[in-house]
């Protein structure tokens, strides 16, 4: 249904800026319980799932950000798009409702037959099915990430304007990254996902209301000082260790 609700109200001429910020604004929240849900589904070590989420998040700001400036949301790499990306999160949870979560903890050579397993390097048959699962969905969201951020900074009119408007996901991007790596909070690191997801979010909703009612967008924002100002302290902490 996510994918036919926009092309519905076009033609049904009941498009709305209130319907568009409800729509993506929705969805770029709903994103941190998607793929929290996912990664807890097939028990995904939480180092993996920091990566997955920050595609994810950068991932939807990128898609708004480049319909700001193209008129045209991108969100597919070939063929492969949200509404592949959405039978990937439901097909993991009905596999995992029928075999259990340590389905995705076996090797691949636990379901391969001999004659494959007696042909394939060791590094291959010894990773969790989970691990494939990631190496599937990482590589597309990241090269559709850069494509999308790469057409978009060429094919923008303002390529200033569209360049400063996307430094603030950069900024808390690298601040999350800074968060999730520093010692003090390694005990939380769910939860600073959970944050991370929430700021983009905001981020996003932000965005997206610039752009459709023709305002401006305010690069300095308080999820930007206060994400900053975390970090700082983060960096400081160590000073004062006893």
């Amino acid at each position: 249904m996510d994918a036919i609700d926009g092309k519905q109200a076009r033609r049904t001429s009941s498009s709305s800026v209130l319907g568009q910020l409800v729509d993506h604004g929705l969805d770029s929240y709903s994103l941190v319980f998607l793929f929290l849900g996912m990664s807890q589904a097939v028990l995904m070590p939480v180092h993996l799932v920091i990566i997955l989420a920050t595609t994810n998040f950068v991932g939807i700001y990128v898609a708004n950000w480049s319909e700001a400036h193209l008129g045209k949301m991108l969100t597919k790499v070939g063929v492969f798009g949200v509404t592949e990306s959405q039978f990937v999160l439901i097909s993991v949870q009905l596999v995992t409702a029928l075999k259990g979560q340590l389905f995705w903890q076996e090797t691949l050579s636990t379901l391969l037959p001999l004659c494959l397993n007696s042909r394939l390097p060791p590094l291959v048959l010894t990773q969790p099915i989970y691990m494939y699962l990631y190496l599937f969905v990482v590589p597309l969201q990241l090269s559709m990430l850069f494509y999308v951020v790469f057409l978009t900074l060429v094919k923008a009119s303002r390529k200033g304007h569209a360049f400063c408007q996307f430094l603030p996901c950069l900024v808390i991007v690298s601040n999350y990254l800074l968060w999730t790596f520093h010692p003090y909070t390694q005990d939380h690191l769910v939860l600073l996902i959970l944050i991370f997801g929430t700021i983009m979010s905001t981020q996003c909703c932000k965005l997206i209301l610039s752009s459709t009612t023709k305002t401006h967008y305010h690069i300095l924002s308080t999820s930007l000082f206060t994400t900053t100002l975390f970090s700082a302290l983060l960096l400081a902490l160590p000073l004062y260790r006893p």
